[in-house]
């Protein structure tokens, strides 16, 4: 099914009622009367996980319209499973001409529901929630001062040109399982806001986990804008509703798991190549080993010198066991004198000859005298040595 834009999508927003109470009126004639209920609600409300699939109604003609989990698609058919009892009570769908609206009970202490987010808040901790997803148009004329979001609608766009499944109803209550597509921008779903008086101030006014959001959406058409700002993403209870076109959750997982092999991968590639660059590195060349040359004898007026070894084979030559190279154990002191060591000479002063003419008058007496006291000087000391 396509919508049109005069036919059954954002046009219907203009006869969209605000919320009735059991008495019959008209919409000329209208006198809001709040609801009496008022019911706690003092625990988070966990919807079955079909709650959390695509379950979007199309409402029976002449209507038409798109509801997340519409919980009376027609007289006498409740569907109660995604709402909490308490909610469910007192839940009253009427019948205002060609669309529907409702009376719902006040929840008092009030939790808002898993997977729904405060959209709107006033005084004295009173809040309103919309499914996650859906933003929040208040009504156009105020019900009951004491709470201001009865009568408001919450809405999320649909993208252009893209399908949405839905459970279309037609007016004996019979379903048939049908696809939307919006062609125009401004096609909106919508959901019922549950509203009452928190135990504390909210701190946080919407999703406070937002997921990327579609295109900038619009309140329901009508003659003001709405309160709200834009629209994030659809929740997973009316999850059609509008289309992400940010990266889902299994992109990012996938970047993340991508871009770590890829880091694992580099870090394997550099260990290898510095793996074999470290095998295949050529051996350090052998320390040079310098050698007796006859430039070092020679001089070449170099100030450094070396300490030359001699090379590995070289056999130095030791001394000599042959005998000539030892001391004779027959060593002779001196040859001289017989064996019997040096001789000294006589310390006493050389006897000088006669200095007569020629030499012809010498004196011999004095002569022998004087070799005889040689000799006994000669004789004493060998006697000496011999004796020590």
């Amino acid at each position: 099914m396509e919508y049109r834009k005069r036919g059954r999508g954002r046009m219907m927003a203009e006869h969209l009622e605000a919320r009735q109470t059991t008495a019959k009126t008209t919409k000329s004639t209208t006198t809001f009367v709040q609801p009496t209920s008022v019911i706690p609600l003092t625990t988070t409300f966990t919807p079955p996980s079909s709650c959390v699939e695509n379950l979007l109604t199309m409402m029976p003609p002449p209507g038409y319209m798109i509801w997340a989990n519409e919980p009376v698609p027609v007289a006498n058919m409740t569907i109660a499973a995604c709402y909490p009892s308490e909610f469910m009570q007192d839940y009253t769908s009427v019948s205002s001409g060609d669309v529907g609206s409702s009376v719902v009970p006040a929840m008092s202490p009030f939790v808002c529901p898993k997977n729904y987010c405060t959209m709107f808040a006033e005084e004295k901790n009173y809040i309103a929630c919309c499914p996650s997803g859906y933003q929040f148009h208040a009504p156009e004329t105020q019900i009951d001062s004491d709470r201001p979001a009865y009568g408001g609608t919450c809405y999320s766009d649909f993208a252009v040109k893209t399908t949405y499944p839905v459970v279309a109803y037609d007016t004996e209550g019979d379903t048939s399982s049908q696809v939307f597509s919006a062609s125009a921008s401004g096609a909106q779903a919508y959901a019922h806001p549950i509203d009452g008086w928190a135990a504390t101030s909210p701190t946080i006014i919407g999703c406070p986990t937002p997921t990327p959001s579609p295109s900038s959406s619009s309140s329901p058409s009508s003659s003001s804008s709405p309160q709200s700002s834009s629209s994030s993403s659809p929740s997973a209870t009316a999850a059609a509703v509008t289309e992400s076109k940010g990266m889902s959750t299994g992109a990012i997982a996938g970047a993340v798991v991508g871009g770590v092999v890829g880091l694992i991968a580099l870090v394997a590639l550099v260990w290898v190549a510095l793996a074999y660059r470290k095998k295949h590195r050529p051996p350090p060349p052998p320390p040079k080993t310098y050698h007796m040359g006859d430039d070092f004898a020679n001089g070449k007026g170099e100030s450094t010198y070396y300490r030359y070894e001699a090379e590995g084979s070289f056999m130095g030559t030791e001394i000599g066991t042959s005998g000539h190279h030892e001391k004779d154990p027959q060593f002779r002191n001196s040859e001289l004198n017989d064996g019997h060591g040096a001789f000294e000479m006589d310390a006493h002063a050389p006897a000088e000859l006669d200095g007569g003419a020629a030499g012809k008058n010498r004196d011999s007496k004095g002569l022998s005298n004087l070799l005889d006291k040689t000799d006994k000087a000669r004789i004493t000391r060998m006697a000496n040595w011999k004796s020590g």
